[in-house]
C-alpha cells in the first residue's frame, strides 16, 4: 500500500491520513519553500527564481530552473478541487510562450517585477 507511515509511540506503523490544503496559497508557500516535494520524473533539483512572475496579461505562480541543465519550469499551484485541467494546461503552456520570447533582459525585468 503507497502513502506515509508513521512509526507510533507503541511501536507499530501506520498509515497517515491524507489531507488536503484549504487554500492555494498555502500550497504555493510550501512549494515555494520546498519544490524538492514535487513528484518529477528523474531527480532534478528546482531552484525558485520568481513568485507571481508577470507573463503578459497574467502571472506564473513559480518559476524554477532546473540547477543542473539552467531549463525553465513553470509552476502553476492548483488544488485538487479544480477540477479544469485543460485551463489549467492553457495557463502554463501561454506562460511558457511568453517566457521564451524574452531575451536575458527581459526575463530579468519580469523577475524583479
Amino acid at each position: 500500500m503507497a502513502g506515509v507511515w508513521s512509526l507510533g509511540g507503541e511501536g507499530r506503523w501506520r498509515p497517515l491520513t491524507a489531507t488536503g490544503f484549504v487554500s492555494e496559497a498555502d500550497l504555493h508557500g510550501l512549494i515555494g519553500e520546498t519544490p524538492a516535494m514535487l513528484p518529477l520524473a528523474g531527480t532534478p533539483r528546482l531552484a525558485i527564481v520568481g513568485k507571481e512572475v508577470n507573463c503578459g496579461r497574467e502571472r506564473a505562480d513559480l518559476l524554477a530552473v532546473e540547477v543542473e541543465t539552467g531549463r525553465p519550469v513553470v509552476i502553476e499551484i492548483k488544488l485538487a478541487s479544480n477540477t479544469d485541467r485543460r485551463r489549467s494546461l492553457t495557463q502554463v503552456l501561454g506562460y511558457a510562450a511568453y517566457l521564451r520570447r524574452l531575451d536575458a533582459r527581459g526575463l530579468n525585468t519580469v523577475l524583479r517585477t
